[in-house]
């Protein structure tokens, strides 16, 4: 009868649930659904349950209902990270425009949330069957052959597989449901089987509506007249995934603007208000006039894997309001020359409105100037400044609401040229028609012709080098003739274009550092082009063609990058890094001359016959005051370098010093027309050398990868400034300085040719001291800044790396990489002696050896994510991500255990101390090994923003030094260190320069280094202890990417086996009556040599006929007290298991037998009064006899004793035991007593020395 009622009772339920009708009941236990005939049911059911329907959610069992239903109206606020507000012209529709009508629902809501249910609970139960016999028994028990027992793995973990669904629907953390009074603590197999359970149920339900959720693109609508909007997604989610705290709902945003260059992280809107149609409310104020994105991210259960995200809405901008929230970004302030400051700058992110201008102020001490630009200006060049003076600047964004933020900087004009009267420019080159000549201004009558031709000469560059002196000219029929300027050599033509007659060549200009020519060629008759070749016409390529003017003018400046060129009268450049060109002044231009170091054209304007100056990009141009006399209109040619001037009309030569404001005029009578003049040397000089770069800045990011005698110097070339391209010329040699600081002595090496030197030689644990400058033709650049670097420690280091393809052996200057072993998809490994032990990139935990391959490992674990080994014991320990936990095992992957520590992602055992720090991506965390009485945590950090990411840590066992990397919300990456003993004082961070791979971060003590991996590289970067800032890079060239790497080990240290305590002496285990209904179980203590401490796990087994039930303790004393809530039987078995934090010792076994508690009080106590008289005291001494008999129904086996106790008030007056002999009447006295006292006396007895009953008294004496 009984058995059909259940049946009625499944089949009732089982309707219930699948098709959520309106009928309840009160359910039925997974373990009876799960049998083949209840699956039957079910399928059974599943199909006639159609008739069965209401849109009321059942009250369901806890037993197989993930969570309960809720109005469907229910809002959910979160609050999370940081965002802001909107506009717009729709206007959103009533409530019920996004009732459930209208939404689509992904799946059959009760049918499958159920059959996940059993599926994952089934699942539960197979991983508990499968994985028992892998488990060690922390109690002793055999579980393989008393698997029944509720100590055993299998009857631990099945219990959470059958409530790991309440913990869920009664939003219970899994340690709680699970906690056992039996046991004394947390039960950590029932723990992580709920963990997986949970898990596994989130993955179902994840991959379940996983395709449509990234299907479906959510969208904004807008209402009329207001600034509100809401964001809406079409989809609806069944209402047991709101209800559960393991569902969580994020709303994303990032920015998407054109001046952002870098990637753009999505960040999480602060506070949103969704209900569960996903129609939802930004709550923060959003920045004005910024254009957003936004997305939904859904987070099933507790680990990081489980996320889900939509696509993002379509972007979004807000209306503007408010003043600029930005200060604009300063991309360069400099001083150009003397007399001019450069600024170049981008627009700040946040306008908050259409950008008016901006508000530039430049101050001294003197003078103040305020300029008020245009909001497409991002350039400005101050002019007519003071030399060698300090100024500051300040820029600031306007909109139509008003002024931002100023950023500030300071910048000092150069010093100006020294140029007097007596260094006016003596030697020029005047080019004519048909000759070029050399003409001295000092000595007006000499001249000296340097070439003459048959042909029109159409143009002519000049090279000069270090005492080499070539003139290159062209003449109307294209040929190149090859001129140099000694008496030694004879003038040619050189086969410049040989092999293209096509080609007619028309201008030319030297890049005399680079030693190239570039040429203007005339292709046909509507079209020219701009070729490069070497100084022996060499074809090289094609810089731009296609143009349908003629090249009037061509001058290349190699110091800056650039060819600059006039065209139909408009002056234009190429950049000589890629042959880009644009026009930089559109007209008017007829010929110019270019100071090469202060990053000015000088151009003479054709509509007004005057000078102006102008920016390499044309940004800034500006007259410059009356520079040519008007008895020289229409000039040909002209050369200025701010103090100089030379020019010629074609018939006259001006010559002009202004810092003497002194001209001269000549008439050119060596030429019959004069079209071109150049300067070749000052007064004095006898050579003249082209300009040459200047050395104004230093070397940067110097960096050193040192070993022990070896030290690999890299730097960086000198900034380019926004006005130069990356042809500029920097093949200037370097002179590095090199001082040992132990001996204060430095060596300088010199004509250093590349970026890089490598030092040898070096003395080993020294500290020494580089720097770098610049070198061109004699003259020195600014020192770099001073780097401090110690040498490792004497010896040689190998180091192993893991990537996909396995695991490579390199040695410390990464030039030699070797595959070692057999292993492959390798993310994380421990090496010991010849064997690795490694994780695999599906979360594999296995072993190989890499010496002799072949040999087996037998070691192996699923779901491992990082691991670390502790010697002492002989332990492996790992994080499981199923289970939540971190487990450990014996080496040949034996005797697992699980730890109660809880999210850990990476893990570093401090063996010596029997501590493991661990990791989640909030907080770091220190707690002693095993599942001890010694829960204690000691928190190092905690994250302080929900963005920011532990992002992997390392520890120094011997400095105790405790260092973390931390990716902050905002992008930087800040390194940590602190002592492990926790002074608050000692907390020192630094910001790291690049992103780290997560959990790469390890400390070598043998070379006192930090070591890591940055994102997504194949480099290895080192830094000193006592140095952070200064890191070290290796390359690995042969390595696409890098996992994991730890300094190989030549020596693992042996086992201890003192952490592993000896048994228990069984002999020593001995139970007594303690008080009424008490007991005490005593052993004698086991002791280690080095005084560890000793936790005990006892378990006592009771046999009783009718059941069989275990009691567990566990202690850190060498007893047990049994109190009278547990009945104990006669007799029963005993099992001690000593433990270390390392390890566990082998378990004593004893059976026990409880004495007869059946005695009772002693009878008839009585008690007499003596007093003796003693003539040397004042008081009388008073003695106290007390009798007493035996209690009734002694058992003859039961030796019996007695305590006597006297008290005076609350105080113990004295006390007294008194061994029986089994007679029937006791006597015994108490001297010392006084006139006009109270007191209570007390005769206890007690069986094999511990008392069970107690007889009492008084008396006062008077």
């Amino acid at each position: 009868m009984s058995t059909n009622v259940g049946v009625r009772a499944r089949l009732h339920t089982i309707c219930r649930i699948s098709c959520t009708c309106t009928n309840t009941f009160d359910g039925i236990s997974l373990t009876s659904i799960m049998n083949s005939f209840h699956w039957l049911l079910i399928i059974l059911l599943l199909v006639s349950c159609d008739m069965c329907k209401s849109n009321e959610y059942p009250v369901t069992s806890k037993s197989v209902t993930a969570i309960g239903g809720t109005n469907s109206n229910e809002k959910i606020t979160h609050d999370t990270t940081n965002l802001f507000d909107a506009h717009g012209e729709q206007k959103i529709s009533s409530a019920t425009e996004y009732g459930i009508s209208q939404k689509v629902i992904i799946f059959d809501t009760t049918n499958i949330k159920n059959v996940t249910i059993i599926n994952v609970t089934d699942e539960c139960m197979e991983h508990c069957n499968l994985e028992a016999d892998n488990y060690f028994n922390e109690y002793g028990l055999d579980c393989v052959a008393k698997y029944g027992s509720p100590v055993c793995f299998k009857k631990r973990c099945i219990k959470g597989c059958e409530q790991w669904i309440e913990a869920l629907q009664n939003s219970e953390p899994c340690q709680e449901i699970c906690v056992s009074t039996q046991l004394h603590s947390l039960d950590l197999p029932c723990t992580f089987a709920c963990e997986m359970g949970q898990r596994r149920y989130w993955d179902h339900l994840k991959e379940m509506v996983e395709a449509k959720i990234n299907r479906e693109i959510p969208y904004i609508k807008m209402t009329n007249n207001t600034d509100d909007f809401t964001l809406i997604w079409d989809i609806l989610l069944p209402d047991f995934f709101f209800t559960s705290d393991q569902f969580s709902i994020y709303i994303q945003y990032q920015y998407d603007k054109e001046n952002i260059s870098e990637p753009q992280t999505w960040k999480n809107v602060a506070n949103f208000d969704c209900n569960r149609h996903f129609v939802c409310e930004i709550l923060n104020d959003l920045i004005p006039f910024t254009v957003y994105r936004f997305r939904f991210k859904l987070k099933f259960g507790k680990n990081t894997n489980q996320i889900l995200y939509s696509p993002p809405a379509k972007p979004f901008k807000t209306k503007a309001k408010g003043v600029p929230l930005s200060k604009p970004l300063l991309k360069q302030a400099i001083g150009l020359d003397h007399n001019h400051i450069s600024i170049i700058w981008e627009p700040g992110i946040f306008t908050c409105g259409p950008l008016k201008g901006y508000i530039l102020t430049l101050e001294n001490t003197n003078s103040s100037q305020k300029q008020i630009l245009q909001h497409d200006k991002q350039s400005f060049v101050f002019s007519h400044l003071l030399p060698a003076t300090k100024y500051s600047i300040k820029l600031s964004m306007l909109n139509s609401e008003g002024e931002g933020s100023f950023v500030e900087t300071f910048v000092q004009t150069k010093a100006a040229p020294l140029y007097g009267n007596s260094e006016n420019i003596d030697l020029v080159l005047l080019a004519g028609e048909y000759s070029i000549r050399v003409k001295s201004l000092e000595s007006l009558p000499d001249s000296k012709l340097v070439f003459e031709s048959e042909y029109l000469i159409t143009d002519y560059a000049l090279y000069s080098s270090f005492g080499e002196y070539i003139v290159y000219i062209i003449d109307s029929s294209g040929n190149i003739i090859k001129v140099p300027w000694n008496d030694e050599k004879q003038s040619g033509a050189i086969p410049t274009l040989d092999k293209f007659t096509e080609f007619k060549p028309m201008k030319i200009s030297v890049d005399w550092l680079n030693k190239m020519l570039f040429i203007a060629v005339q292709m046909s008759i509507a079209e020219w082009a701009i070729i490069s070749t070497n100084l022996d016409g060499h074809f090289n390529n094609f810089l731009t063609r296609n143009i349908t003017k003629p090249i009037d003018h061509i001058e290349v400046d190699p110091i800056n990058g650039w060819l600059f060129w006039t065209n139909n009268g408009s002056l234009l450049r190429t950049n000589l890094a890629n042959n880009y060109s644009e026009i930089i002044i559109k007209k008017n231009v007829a010929t110019f001359s270019n100071n090469y170091q202060s990053n000015l054209i000088i151009f003479y304007n054709t509509s007004d016959h005057e000078l102006y100056e102008s920016t390499f990009d044309g940004e800034y141009i500006q007259k410059l005051p009356s520079i040519l006399p008007t008895s020289m209109p229409q000039i040909q040619s002209f050369w200025y370098n701010g103090i100089h001037l030379l020019s010629t009309n074609g018939t006259h030569l001006l010559r002009k010093n202004y810092n003497a404001n002194e001209y001269d005029i000549s008439i050119v009578k060596e030429l019959e027309w004069c079209w071109s003049v150049s300067p070749l040397a000052r007064k004095g000089q006898t050579s003249f050398i082209q300009t040459q770069p200047i050395l104004e800045k230093s070397p940067e990011n110097l960096t050193a990868f040192v070993t022990s005698n070896i030290a690999k110097i890299v730097w960086n070339e000198p900034k380019l400034t926004e006005y130069q391209t990356e042809y500029a010329w920097r093949k200037w040699d370097y002179e590095l300085e090199i001082m040992d600081l132990a001996s204060n002595s430095a060596f300088n090496i010199r004509n250093i040719k590349t970026n890089y030197f490598n030092v040898q030689k070096l003395q080993p644990n020294n500290v020494y001291k580089f720097r770098v400058r610049t070198v061109l033709g004699g003259k020195m650049g600014l020192w770099s800044k001073a780097l401090l670097t110690r040498t490792w420690p004497f010896g040689e280091y190998t180091f192993l790396a893991a990537n996909l393809n396995g695991i490579y052996e390199i040695n410390e200057t990464g030039e030699h990489v070797e595959q070692v072993g057999q292993m492959e998809n390798v993310k994380d490994f421990v090496q010991l002696n010849a064997t690795v032990y490694y994780i695999t990139e599906d979360n594999r935990l296995q072993c190989a050896n890499i010496i002799n391959p072949e040999m087996n490992c037998s070691f192996t674990a699923s779901n491992a994510i990082s691991l670390s080994y502790e010697w002492r014991g002989g332990k492996m320990y790992w994080v499981d991500s199923l289970r939540y936990c971190v487990k450990r095992a014996n080496l040949d992957g034996s005797q697992q255990e699980m730890l109660p520590i809880f999210g850990a992602q990476y893990i570093e055992v401090d063996s010596y101390n029997g501590q493991i720090y661990y990791s989640t991506r909030t907080r770091l965390v220190r707690r002693f090994l095993g599942d001890t009485l010694d829960t204690d945590e000691y928190e190092y950090y905690h994250t302080s923003a929900y963005e920011d990411i532990i992002s992997g840590f390392a520890l120094d066992f011997i400095a105790k030094r405790l260092f973390w990397i931390v990716r902050k919300d905002d992008g930087n990456v800040q390194l940590f260190r602190i002592s492990t003993d926790m002074f608050a004082d000692d907390l020192q961070y630094n910001i790291l320069e690049n992103d780290i791979q997560m959990g790469s971060l390890s400390f070598i003590h043998e070379i006192d280094s930090l070591i890591w991996l940055p994102t997504n590289s194949n480099a290895i970067n080192f830094a000193r202890e006592d140095n952070l800032t200064n890191e070290m890079q290796i390359q690995l060239i042969q390595l696409i990417k890098i996992y994991c790497i730890h300094l190989k080990s030549n020596y693992i240290p042996s086992n201890d086996l003192s952490v592993v305590p000896k048994a228990v002496d069984f002999k020593s285990i001995r139970i007594n009556q303690d008080y009424t209904n008490e007991w005490i179980i005593r052993w004698h203590p086991v002791n280690t040599s080095e005084n560890y401490a000793i936790f005990y796990n006892i378990i006592l087994q009771f046999n009783n006929s009718n059941y069989q039930r275990d009691v567990i303790y566990k202690t850190n004393e060498s007893y047990i007290r049994i109190d009278k809530t547990l009945t104990i039987e006669t007799d029963f078995n005993i099992s001690i298991t000593p433990f270390t934090y390392w390890s566990f010792g082998p378990t004593a076994i004893t059976p026990l037998f409880v004495p007869s508690t059946s005695i009772s009080p002693p009878k008839g106590m009585r008690i007499f009064i003596l007093h003796f008289n003693d003539p040397l005291e004042t008081n009388s001494n008073i003695t106290a006899i007390i009798r007493w008999e035996s209690p009734e129904n002694v058992q003859s086996i039961s030796k019996i004793g007695y305590k006597i106790y006297c008290w005076l008030g609350e105080k113990l007056h004295a006390a007294k035991i008194y061994n029986s002999s089994n007679e029937g009447f006791f006597e015994t006295s108490i001297d010392g007593l006084h006139i006009g006292e109270s007191y209570v006396f007390q005769v206890q007895s007690f069986i094999l020395g511990y008392i069970i009953r107690v007889t009492k008294d008084s008396l006062k004496h008077q």
